[in-house]
């Protein structure tokens, strides 16, 4: 099926102006790579060695805890699935 003449000019005005006719979809953009966290910026209260990181509706919710036994209660709460969860203790606690 041949294109129309008027879809042959807005594909070579959105190559060349860089303008988005309706329905485009540019993936010409660079995602930007993501920063390693410092110790202090992973943990930034000296009384909650325990950080829990997981997927919460659509954003990632991250969760400190005094200790493994409050973590594990709020796993068990929220029944947050193993796949899902990312567990890691302050060195400063080892």
């Amino acid at each position: 099926m041949p294109c129309s003449t008027t879809a042959v000019q807005e594909a070579v005005n959105f190559k060349v102006t860089g303008s988005n006719p309706v329905g485009a979809v540019s993936h010409s953009f660079i995602m930007p790579k993501k920063k390693e966290l410092t110790q202090e910026e992973l943990f930034p209260y000296d009384l909650f060695p325990f950080r829990l990181e997981h997927p919460d509706e659509k954003e990632k919710k991250v969760c400190w805890f005094q200790c493994e036994e409050h973590l594990e209660k709020y796993i068990a709460r929220y029944k947050i699935k193993k796949r899902s969860k990312y567990v890691k203790i302050s060195k400063k606690t080892k």
